[in-house]
């Protein structure tokens, strides 16, 4: 059991170490906006956006509401006109995080039980 508490907190430790390298990339596009005024950064944010959420869910396996603040964030900061392609996309990756993450609480609520049986028969 300690285990698992133990992998929770530090896969969790490593999503805020990952939220804070995030706002770090926000404030350098953001400084690219500022300095540039052509619309391909506005392509860029969109892609930066795009990235970092896959990132988030599938390297990170991050809490939905982690990925919502890091698009709001990204969405806030950023001018009018990429909003609205921004709520697009906000909208498709919660379906999409919604999805993956219901199919894998599935997937790890076997394997933490497979882990239990395992681990009392070798103690036995």
């Amino acid at each position: 059991m300690s285990r698992i508490v133990e992998e929770h907190l530090g896969c969790h430790v490593h999503g805020i170490n990952l939220l804070r390298w995030i706002k770090k990339v926000v404030v350098i596009v953001v400084i690219l906006k500022v300095r540039t005024s052509f619309a391909k950064v506005d392509v860029l944010v969109v892609l930066v956006v795009v990235v970092l959420v896959v990132v988030l869910i599938v390297v990170v396996k991050a809490a939905v509401v982690e990925v919502f603040v890091v698009v709001l964030v990204v969405v806030v900061v950023v001018e009018v006109e990429v909003v609205v392609v921004a709520v697009v996309f906000v909208v498709v990756i919660l379906v999409v995080v919604v999805v993956v993450s219901s199919s894998s609480s599935n997937n790890s609520r076997s394997s933490i039980s497979s882990n239990y049986t395992c681990g009392y028969s070798v103690r036995c």
